[in-house]
């Protein structure tokens, strides 16, 4: 069922306004920069890889700042994941692994789109609310119009 804790979090996280399209963009961005990073690094263009895992690493870190760990266990796991994220790239900075690079997208890809299937339904919860009538509205008697 979607009304678990990860659903009501993410819901109470993306209702605040445009923040789930934010979230989305730290996703978009700090995955691209680690693409940028792999593609440096097999290039042998060492600096250009570290200012891309760099960024990539300040996007994490972006996430990790919109959290709201007193929401719950959901909000602590993702902090954790997070930090194990920028610690992961880390090492592959270090050592210009980019095979570390692959897992630390693969992780940042799952949560991205867990993040866009809650915004979809969200936007499909709200569509549906507006369109069913309220139920004071339906228990109303019809007008008599005939004079």
């Amino acid at each position: 069922m979607k009304n678990g804790a990860h659903y009501q979090y993410k819901k109470n996280q993306i209702e605040g306004g445009e923040q789930g399209k934010l979230i989305i963009m730290l996703y978009d961005g700090a995955i691209k920069f680690l693409y940028l990073a792999k593609k440096a690094i097999d290039a042998s263009e060492v600096e250009i890889a570290h200012n891309n895992l760099i960024r990539a690493q300040a996007l994490i870190t972006e996430l990790m700042n919109s959290l709201k760990v007193d929401a719950g266990e959901l909000a602590v796991n993702l902090l954790r994941l997070y930090e194990f994220m920028n610690r992961q790239l880390c090492i592959a900075n270090s050592k210009k692994d980019t095979s570390v690079i692959d897992g630390v997208v693969g992780l940042l890809t799952s949560l991205r789109d867990g993040w866009l299937a809650v915004i979809k339904k969200l936007k499909e919860d709200a569509k549906i609310q507006k369109k069913e009538p309220d139920a004071k509205e339906e228990k109303k008697a019809p007008i008599d119009v005939a004079i």
